[in-house]
């Protein structure tokens, strides 16, 4: 049997559901092992022609098992030291409630009238505990070391690019590695980061990435369709940029992005709001695309106006669609944060025998449908925080993995 076990820390908070989903949050494997087979796969796609499934399928069993069947994983997750929960608490600034916004619950006071917000518990950040990725079978053989590195290759993936839980997409559940694990390969590129600036982390992801595939055996493509079918770690059509900044702490560098991305939301694209507003007052039949939906599905709308109509979009065929942005609070060596956006550019929704998937508005009566939008609006808010004007944050890094 072959062991590793990661000490690991909660850089943001680590909003995991248990039973009661609103109820004590739950550290468990198989939120783990999720996160994981997601990372997986997209390393998995950018080696492999992903046009065969049957391939992906395979080497993705080699590592997990078969997600749809009874099979037993060749890799076994563990969690050890769950850390105490507690109720997230954000400050009283805008750009973290909006980034968590729904982890919180409006709560309305009958005596009073008044309304709080109620968030979720969560696990906080500096939570410590230990992940332990090990082989199922006794002794060891190159397919059991090779599926073991390709496990932790997904877990420096998480490490570097995700989060996990509720949220991991706009900043919550960054994890980072607090020590060197034990039994963690030499093949692989170290696990904790070791950059004390942003422009030294975009060479620590540039050169670990590259690492990873030499560790795991899986050379990158030399070209992908754009847009890929599903997430793909892939430079043709998967960008990866990190803040020219540092701030003194997670919430800090959070608030400055989560404040540009409302206030970016809040001012474009404005013929969003007319086309939608059209549709449901039942002024038009006709829906154009929703440049919005590019940030991810569903999005209810509300009208003031319209005596508080509202309307849902969503896919024809899909309620919903996570976002092609993922926004990561990373703690540096010297205890200084940054961000870092990874931007998959993957169909934004499926095909069917039917062709490719619509967006569809659910207002009262007959749905209304549109195609769907391209990336223009997620690189154009990439480009505003990070040129001169209103939403400026600070200029941005590419990461050239290739």
């Amino acid at each position: 049997m072959i062991k590793m076990t990661v000490p690991l820390r909660a850089v943001s908070p680590l909003f995991l559901a248990g039973s009661e989903p609103r109820g004590a949050p739950e550290l468990r494997p198989a939120s783990f092992r999720g996160a994981l087979r997601f990372w997986l796969r997209t390393l998995l796609g950018s080696s492999l022609d992903y046009q065969s499934l049957d391939r992906l399928r395979e080497a993705e069993t080699m590592v997990f098992g078969d997600a749809g069947e009874d099979s037993g994983s060749p890799i076994v997750v563990r969690v050890a030291g769950a850390p105490p929960s507690g109720r997230f608490t954000p400050s009283s600034d805008p750009g973290v409630r909006y980034l968590f916004f729904s982890m919180g619950q409006r709560d309305r006071d009958p005596r009073t009238g008044q309304t709080t917000t109620i968030w979720r518990d969560c696990f906080p950040p500096n939570s410590d505990f230990s992940l332990i990725l090990q082989t199922r079978l006794p002794g060891s053989s190159p397919n059991l070391e090779l599926a073991l590195r390709r496990a932790a290759a997904a877990l420096w993936l998480l490490v570097y690019l995700g989060g996990l839980g509720a949220r991991s997409r706009r900043g919550a559940g960054s994890l980072q590695a607090t020590g060197e694990p034990s039994g963690w390969s030499d093949k692989l590129p170290p696990l904790r980061v070791q950059a004390t600036t942003p422009a030294q982390l975009a060479v620590e992801l540039r050169n670990g990435l590259r690492s990873l595939r030499e560790a795991t055996s899986l050379p990158l493509l030399q070209a992908m369709r754009v847009p890929s079918a599903f997430d793909v770690l892939h430079p043709d059509v998967t960008d990866i940029h990190v803040l020219n900044h540092t701030w003194p702490t997670w919430q800090d560098a959070l608030e400055a992005v989560g404040a540009a991305f409302q206030g970016f939301r809040n001012r474009f694209p404005p013929d969003d709001y007319r086309t939608v507003k059209g549709v449901i007052s039942g002024q038009s039949q006709r829906l154009e695309p929703v440049q919005r939906a590019a940030f991810g599905l569903p999005i209810v709308f509300y009208f003031r106006s319209l005596g508080g109509a509202r309307g849902t979009l969503q896919g024809s065929e899909h309620d919903r669609r996570a976002s092609p942005l993922l926004i990561k609070p990373v703690r540096l060596a010297n205890g200084q944060h940054t961000v870092v956006f990874t931007i998959f550019r993957a169909s934004l929704l499926g095909r069917s025998e039917r062709g490719s998937e619509q967006l569809k508005l659910m207002p009262r009566g007959r749905p209304a449908y549109a195609p769907t939008p391209d990336f223009g609006l997620v690189d154009e808010f990439l480009e505003t925080i990070s040129s001169q004007g209103d939403s400026y944050v600070a200029p941005l890094l590419e990461v050239d993995y290739r």
